[in-house]
């Protein structure tokens, strides 16, 4: 003897109905895992590709300025006495000289803040740069507060003739700005002379404003020939020509 069991049709249909939906529930959780933990490593990936192409972006584009400046004052320097460029403060602004420009037409003038480390001393400091996209190159013009007047930024003017003198006092009061870009003072006493055009770098002295550079632009029919700029209390003296 033996017994048989059998289950009403509508219990197997139940039956077969948990038993499916058991599975796909399943399948469905491990499904979900595997597409959380696929997103997951993609978009780690994706954030690690990002933050890589953003620190190399600047080294790449060495035709932009930002790039540049990257290259030309690296983060990774540790030489005593190193101008460093940190994005993030820089700060970049540009400078309209359109007398300035229409002697150097291929260069644009930015003020641009870099950082200097000279021992244990760290001095953030505002600096004018000379761009030149057309080859890709920049002049790093040091502030006349750190030593004297620029040879790599006037170099650029011996030779330049003028159609006048109005038009060559213009530009002087010019390039006073780009001159003084970064530094405190300012200049006075412009004076036009018939071979030479003479200013002053003032400061604020203790009881009176005194002169700390004085500069001469000598000339020839209107063409700049070299400059000179005078120490007044030591009597010492730098020509570029």
């Amino acid at each position: 003897m033996y017994f048989q069991s059998f289950l009403h049709p509508a219990s197997k249909d139940s039956t077969r109905k948990m038993a499916l939906s058991g599975f796909l529930c399943v399948l469905v959780i491990s499904g979900f895992g595997q597409l959380s933990a696929t997103e997951k490593g993609k978009n780690e990936a994706l954030a690690h590709m990002d933050s890589l192409r953003r620190s190399i972006d600047t080294t790449l584009n060495h035709r932009t300025l930002d790039g540049l400046l990257a290259k030309k004052f690296p983060e990774t320097s540790w030489v005593d006495g190193r101008w460093v460029y940190y994005k993030d403060q820089a700060n970049i602004q540009q400078l309209v000289k359109p007398r300035v420009s229409a002697v150097i037409p291929e260069y644009s003038f930015y003020t641009v803040t870099l950082t200097n480390y000279l021992g244990y001393h760290i001095n953030h400091s505002r600096k004018l740069i000379l761009f030149d996209s057309a080859k890709s190159r920049v002049i790093h013009v040091v502030p006349m507060w750190h030593g004297d007047i620029s040879a790599d930024l006037l170099r650029l003017f011996i030779g330049k003739t003028f159609p006048d003198s109005t038009s060559l006092l213009n530009f002087t009061l010019e390039l006073h700005s780009l001159m003084n870009a970064g530094s405190t003072g300012g200049f006075e006493n412009t004076t036009w002379h018939e071979d030479k055009v003479t200013f002053d770098l003032t400061y604020q002295g203790s009881n009176r404003k005194e002169v700390w550079r004085h500069i001469e632009m000598f000339i020839e029919d209107n063409k700049i020939k070299r400059f000179r700029s005078t120490n007044p209390k030591m009597n010492q003296w730098v020509t570029v020509e």
